[in-house]
C-alpha cells in the first residue's frame, strides 16, 4: 500500500515539474522591440505637436453679395476719342477810339486722348493726367460797324494741351461701374494763323485755368484690367493779350473709350486645412496559452 503511494506521488512531482520547465520560456522572454513600439506608440504621438497645413487662395472674382473684386491702388489709363469745340467769340479793340471788333470763330471735329496714372481707394480713386485735343478751324466772321466779313477759305488747325488733377466716383454694380467726376488743372491753346479781307493774322499760343466734367461706366474685364466708355466737357478761360485782343473761353463736348491697367497682385487667404488623424494603436492579440504537458508515465 506503502509503496503505490509512494509511485503516486512520485508521478505528481514529475507532470508538476515538466509542466513549470514548459511554461518557464513563456514568461521569462522579454518582449519583442516591435511589441514595444506598438506600446509606446500613442505616447510618442500625443507627444509631438499637430502640424497644421496652410493653402493659399487667391481672394478674386465674386464676393459675398455677388460683386466682382478689383484690384485697388495704382493704374496706369489711356482713352482716345472725338472731339468737338464749341463757336467762340474774340474781340479786338481797334480804330482810333477802340472799337470793339468781334471775330467769331466756328470749329471742325477732331480728336482728343488721354493718358496718366490714378489711384483706387475703393468708391473714389483720383487721377493726374495728361489731355489733347485737335481740332480744324472752318470759319471766321468779322462784323466791323455793320460790315459782316467772313471767310471759309481758312485752314489749319487748333491744338489744346492740359493737365489735369481730377477726382472721380464710382457706384459699382457687378462687373459694371458707373461713374462720375472732374478735375481742374492748366490749359495751353495754340491758334493757326489765316487770312481775312487781306489781313493776315498770326497764329498765337496761350495758357490758362482748365476744367473737365466727365460720365462714364466701365467694365471690368479681370482683376487688374477694365475698359470704359465715357463723356467728357472741357472748358479753359479766356485771355487778353497786350495787343488789345480779348479770346473768349474755349469750350469742348468729346468722347473717349479707353482702359485701365491696376497694377495691384490679388490678395490671398490663408486657409488652415484639418490636422492629420493620430495614428490608431491596435491591441495585439494575446498569445495562445501553452497546452497543458502530458503527465510523464514512470517505468514501472
Amino acid at each position: 500500500m506503502s509503496a503505490n503511494l509512494f509511485k503516486l506521488a512520485l508521478r505528481g512531482t514529475g507532470a508538476a515539474a515538466v509542466s513549470a520547465l514548459v511554461a518557464a520560456p513563456a514568461l521569462a522572454i522579454p518582449q519583442s522591440g516591435a511589441d514595444q513600439l506598438r506600446l509606446e506608440a500613442p505616447q510618442a504621438a500625443s507627444a509631438q505637436p499637430l502640424e497644421i497645413a496652410q493653402a493659399y487662395v487667391p481672394l478674386v472674382g465674386d464676393v459675398g453679395t455677388g460683386g466682382y473684386e478689383q484690384a485697388k491702388g495704382w493704374y496706369f489709363t489711356l482713352g482716345a476719342g472725338a472731339s468737338a469745340p464749341q463757336d467762340r467769340t474774340t474781340r479786338v479793340d481797334a480804330g482810333p477810339d477802340d472799337t470793339s471788333i468781334p471775330l467769331d470763330t466756328s470749329y471742325g471735329g477732331g480728336f482728343a486722348l488721354d493718358t496718366g496714372i490714378g489711384y483706387d481707394f475703393g468708391a473714389i480713386r483720383t487721377e493726374l493726367t495728361y489731355s489733347y485735343n485737335r481740332a480744324s478751324l472752318n470759319d471766321l466772321s468779322v462784323n466791323d460797324n455793320g460790315r459782316d466779313f467772313s471767310t471759309s477759305n481758312v485752314s489749319g488747325a487748333i491744338n489744346k494741351n492740359d493737365v489735369f488733377a481730377s477726382a472721380y466716383v464710382d457706384f459699382p454694380f457687378g462687373r459694371w461701374s458707373p461713374y462720375i467726376g472732374g478735375g481742374i488743372g492748366y490749359s495751353n491753346l495754340s491758334t493757326p494763323s489765316f487770312t481775312i479781307e487781306n489781313q493776315r493774322y498770326g497764329d498765337l499760343s496761350y495758357g490758362g485755368f482748365g476744367w473737365q466734367a466727365k460720365a462714364g461706366i466701365s467694365y471690368a474685364l479681370s482683376y487688374n484690367w477694365d475698359v470704359y466708355a465715357e463723356g467728357v466737357y472741357q472748358g479753359m478761360s479766356g485771355h487778353d493779350t497786350d495787343s488789345d485782343v480779348h479770346f473768349g473761353s474755349f469750350n469742348n463736348w468729346g468722347g473717349k473709350l479707353g482702359f485701365r491697367y491696376r497694377f495691384a497682385k490679388p490678395a490671398v487667404a490663408v486657409v488652415e486645412a484639418a490636422p492629420a488623424p493620430a495614428p490608431v494603436y491596435v491591441q495585439p492579440a494575446p498569445a495562445p496559452a501553452p497546452e497543458p504537458a502530458p503527465p510523464v508515465r514512470g517505468l514501472w
